[in-house]
């Protein structure tokens, strides 16, 4: 008997959430329908606000072809955007070294002489260039240069020296400048043929 009475309370509960969720369902579309009776009347639109002086300053620097009453009519979304621009990408500053003749082809030397060459280069970049290194190949080979930074467009050395001493046939030293700019790394090279007496 018991079971009889369970029977319709279960039945009545299950009959009370199906009216309240159809309710919630009817109130959320109905809520969501756009209101067709809604007049598009002067009062219901919405002028913007027009620009203040300091606006109109401020966007006349920034836009110097518009005429002042384009100005004016600027929606004040617009001016915003006009006032804070995009920051710029800041260039980034780099030296960097070129050289014209970056091959010193002599003539032939006689084995035991000594040859002097000038490598002459050009920072072509928009930075204080510096050589932090240069390597030779060979002791044979003695390079000398300055460690002063050589400003964008100047113009710097590099001296080196071969002594041919002990060297025969054709020949070729690589001088190797290590620098604060790009490329870090060039060679340059001393080419020639050293003869016997």
């Amino acid at each position: 008997m018991k079971a009889k009475t369970l029977m319709p309370l279960r039945f009545n509960y299950f009959c009370d959430i199906q009216k309240l969720t159809f309710i919630l369902i009817l109130v959320l579309v109905t809520s969501c329908q756009p209101n067709s009776n809604k007049n598009n009347s002067k009062e219901d639109v919405v002028e913007l606000e027009t620009p203040t002086d300091s606006m109109i300053t401020t966007t006349e620097i920034l836009i110097d072809s518009l005429p002042l009453k384009q100005v004016d009519s600027l929606p004040k979304e617009v001016v915003e955007k006009i006032e804070t621009p995009a920051t710029k990408p800041v260039p980034v500053k780099k030296s960097s070294i070129y050289f014209e003749n970056p091959i010193h082809q002599f003539s032939r030397m006689t084995e035991g002489d000594t040859l002097n060459h000038t490598f002459v280069f050009e920072n072509r970049g928009n930075a204080p260039l510096t050589i932090q290194d240069v390597s030779v190949d060979c002791g044979c080979t003695v390079p000398e240069y300055s460690t002063d930074a050589i400003a964008p467009g100047e113009k710097g050395t590099i001296n080196v020296t071969f002594n041919s001493k002990g060297k025969i046939g054709m020949q070729e030293r690589v001088i190797t400048i290590l620098t604060n700019g790009k490329p870090m790394s060039t060679v340059v090279k001393l080419k020639g043929i050293v003869d016997t007496d």
